[in-house]
């Protein structure tokens, strides 16, 4: 049988996305505001992905990827230690 995640291991996995999404952005040097302009969003929707309150919808992923100079891969990669 596959193994199965817990609920919580799931939850780390979401967050260590939606850090690499800040960080990201961080380094890019674009404003919250910025990134929602260009990928048609609120800026109220990119805090929430930031802050875990929600995530982006994989329609959103390859333009936040491209806003960010960054891979869809590289936003979804698990952080090391």
């Amino acid at each position: 049988s596959f193994p199965t995640r817990r609920s919580s291991d799931l939850e780390m996995e979401v967050k260590q996305v939606l850090n690499t999404i800040k960080l990201a952005r961080l380094r890019a040097g674009i404003k919250q505001v910025e990134v929602a302009e260009k990928i048609g969003v609120s800026k109220a929707a990119v805090s929430q992905w930031e802050n875990g309150k929600a995530h982006p919808g994989v329609s959103k992923l390859k333009k936040l990827a491209d806003v960010l100079n960054t891979t869809v891969d590289e936003l979804l990669k698990e952080q090391a230690g």
